[in-house]
């Protein structure tokens, strides 16, 4: 059922953002020129923004869920559910929106195309940040979501790559995460 919840959310904001984009074509209207990330090329300071400011918001609600609940569910052993118990009501959103991040940071990259490298490096340090959060909270479901959601945000920005990369590239990652017991461990883990 989650899964269609998000299948509906995609599929509605996609729906809103097409028909706007006809219905109020302006300057770039739905006869656009060239590759895909050209589109947003003039929002770039605004996606960087976007990015730093979920990736802060996020992780000072980590912070703060540590903080307030005394532990952090990747260093916790001999718990198997340590993630289903890791959460304050309303923060915990706030804390898993970390998994927009790397979306977004591909719709960066291919729009900024290396022209500020210093702005590259801190869009894949915050990446990497976006990634511990839900290794960090162990929880499988938000890396996959962080990474699908990348991935198919990279299959929609460069329309050479076939769709079998990605579903590959999904079956691969869902795999890897299903060995949910490592050998020895005391504690479910990544």
């Amino acid at each position: 059922m989650t899964w269609l919840c998000f299948l509906a959310a995609f599929a509605g904001f996609y729906l809103t953002f097409e028909y706007l984009t006809w219905r109020y074509p302006g300057r770039r209207g739905p006869r656009r020129e060239g590759p895909r990330w050209n589109y947003f090329r003039d929002a770039e300071g605004r996606i960087f923004i976007s990015m730093a400011v979920i990736l802060t918001v996020s992780v000072l609600c980590f912070i703060l869920e540590a903080a307030v609940l005394g532990y952090v569910p990747f260093f916790l052993r001999g718990v198997p559910h340590a993630y289903s118990e890791f959460h304050i009501t309303g923060v915990h959103y706030f804390t898993v929106s970390c998994v927009l991040v790397p979306a977004l940071s591909v719709i960066y990259l291919y729009s900024n195309q290396g022209r500020s490298p210093g702005k590259c490096r801190a869009v894949l340090a915050m990446d990497v940040v976006a990634v511990l959060i839900p290794i960090l909270c162990v929880s499988r479901f938000q890396l996959i979501l962080g990474v699908a959601l990348a991935v198919l945000t990279y299959m929609a920005m460069d329309s050479r790559v076939p769709v079998w990369y990605g579903l590959a590239a999904a079956a691969a990652l869902v795999r890897f995460t299903s060995y949910s017991r490592l050998p020895g461990a005391t504690t479910w883990s990544i």
